[in-house]
C-alpha cells in the first residue's frame, strides 16, 4: 500500500489545496454567468415589450 512515500501532513495539504482550487474555479464561473445574468434578463424583456 506504500508505494508513494508521501508525508501524510503534505497529502493532507495537497487535497485542502485541490478543494480550494476547485472551490475558486466554481466561484468564478458562477459570478461570470450570474454577471451576464442580469443583462440576458433585460434583453428578453425588451423582447417580449417590443412583440
Amino acid at each position: 500500500m506504500k508505494k508513494l512515500n508521501i508525508d501524510p501532513e503534505l497529502l493532507e495539504q495537497i487535497k485542502v489545496g485541490a478543494l480550494v482550487v476547485c472551490a475558486a474555479s466554481l466561484f468564478v464561473i458562477a459570478y461570470q454567468q450570474y454577471r451576464w445574468l442580469p443583462e440576458i434578463v433585460q434583453a428578453l424583456f425588451a423582447m417580449l415589450n417590443q412583440g
